[in-house]
C-alpha cells in the first residue's frame, strides 16, 4: 500500500511531466473504449489499464508510464514510475 508521502511524490511527478513538451497526454475515444471492452470481456483484466494502452496505441506512443506492476505487457513498452528522471 502506498503511503501519503509516496502519493505526494507521485502527484508532484505528474505535475512536472505535464509541463514537459516531450510528454503527450492522450485522450480516449469511442474506438478506444470498444477495444478495451472487447479485450476485458475475454480476459477479465483491469479495464483502466486497457483504456490507457489503447489510448497510447491510438496516439502512436513509444512507451506507457505507470506505477502498476501488473500492467499488461503488450506491444508498447511499459516504464515504471521512478525509471525516468524529470
Amino acid at each position: 500500500k502506498k503511503t501519503n508521502i509516496d502519493m505526494m511524490q507521485f502527484y508532484n511527478y505528474l505535475s512536472k511531466i505535464t509541463l514537459d513538451p516531450k510528454i503527450l497526454i492522450c485522450s480516449f475515444s469511442g474506438s478506444v473504449i470498444r477495444s478495451a471492452c472487447q479485450i476485458c470481456q475475454s480476459c477479465n483484466d483491469d479495464f483502466e489499464d486497457y483504456l490507457q494502452y489503447f489510448c497510447a496505441e491510438k496516439e502512436g506512443c513509444c512507451a506507457i508510464y505507470t506505477m502498476d506492476k501488473n500492467f499488461p505487457n503488450l506491444k508498447i513498452p511499459v516504464k515504471r514510475y521512478g525509471e525516468i528522471d524529470i
